[in-house]
């Protein structure tokens, strides 16, 4: 992740996505699977505007800073602060306690709200700052930021299996 200044003059954070990280299931469209999952994973989550959630501002590509490939990559709010894991490497009062916790559940209650599913929700992709908490960060593969429906059970297994995905019950 990098930091910019976007065109209005806003700090932003650039996420570049390595596609060899990525779990696609064809292969033989592999670039073009990908630059669609990055697309709707952030159409999604730029659906939820919430004061607890990392704002998505645009999805473009660039060329990269240490190289001259161009890659995809993602422009959100930059967040100044540390993760979660990091402030629980300290003692928290009460008070600051409960103060992270209900800015964790009010984000993910927004994201739900939104029939989302963040799908990688740990300590590491959730920052703290002096006044706010943001959830960042969702797993960023094809079934990863799942929607809810009122599918059934079975429709929903149908789906991932369409998907030539493994689906556990």
């Amino acid at each position: 992740v990098w930091k910019a200044i976007d065109n209005i003059g806003r700090d932003v954070a650039v996420k570049i996505f390595n596609p060899s990280g990525f779990f696609v299931s064809n292969e033989e469209n592999r670039e073009k699977t990908i630059s669609k999952m990055l697309l709707n994973n952030a159409k999604l989550l730029a659906l939820v505007d919430h004061p607890n959630v990392v704002k998505i501002y645009h999805i473009t590509q660039i060329k990269h800073p240490e190289g001259q490939n161009i890659v995809d990559c993602i422009i959100m709010e930059y967040l100044d602060g540390i993760t979660l894991q990091k402030t629980l490497e300290t003692i928290l009062s009460i008070d600051n306690t409960l103060r992270i916790g209900n800015s964790i559940i009010d984000g993910i209650e927004a994201i739900h709200k939104k029939n989302i599913i963040h799908n990688d929700l740990h300590a590491n992709n959730i920052i703290i700052s002096t006044n706010n908490v943001k959830i960042i960060d969702p797993r960023y593969d094809e079934i990863s930021f799942v929607l809810l429906s009122s599918q059934t059970k079975e429709q929903k297994l149908k789906i991932l299996k369409d998907e030539n995905y493994d689906a556990v019950v």
